[in-house]
């Protein structure tokens, strides 16, 4: 968890109906984090990892999801397509946004304790607010422009009756290709 959010701010190849992140959940249920866009970065530990549920609502909704709901102890949230919900979803997940708050229900004052403590420990490490349009639009070009990444993993769908599927994107500045290419398990 440390990209998620800039990989999919720049996700332009695919467009899945349902979305699932891992947010950080340190923040709770309002405030707008991430980390700032870095190909080099690795999480030393795990205050110092990902983006918010608020930063990934913004986002969802400025590509057309909406929030859904969480799993049980909140960390991964689920986001469906609009234009997928006519499609059946909406009997799935209801037809009304999902209360972010929801996503925090199985805080206790134990693990509030501990998102308290990891909280402090986030201090240390720079954050932004992706909402913040300014300043999302020069992250997404440092993004674009930035060297790739060691290894990315993404999941998108492979034709039925085909063995690999490959796709190509431009940033939105008409910057920097990007090239992804699946192949189906043996």
């Amino acid at each position: 968890m440390g990209a998620y959010y800039w990989i999919w701010d720049a996700l332009a190849v695919v467009r899945p109906r349902v979305v699932v992140v891992e947010t950080q959940e340190l923040w709770g249920a309002s405030e707008s984090r991430t980390r700032p866009y870095d190909p080099r970065h690795v999480s030393p530990e795990i205050p110092a990892m990902g983006a918010s549920l608020a930063a990934f609502v913004h986002l969802a909704t400025r590509r057309g999801y909406r929030l859904v709901g969480c799993m049980q102890l909140g960390f991964n949230a689920f986001f469906v397509r609009e234009g997928a919900v006519s499609g059946g979803l909406d009997a799935l997940f209801g037809a009304h946004a999902y209360d972010p708050q929801g996503c925090f229900g199985h805080v206790d004052a134990a693990w509030a304790g501990v998102l308290r403590e990891r909280r402090r420990a986030a201090a240390k490490y720079s954050w932004v607010d992706p909402a913040n349009a300014s300043w999302a639009a020069s992250a997404f070009v440092l993004a674009a422009n930035a060297p790739a990444p060691r290894k990315l993993v993404l999941c998108f769908p492979i034709p039925h009756g085909q063995e690999a599927a490959s796709a190509e994107s431009r940033g939105a500045d008409g910057g920097e290709r990007v090239r992804v290419r699946a192949q189906r398990p043996a």
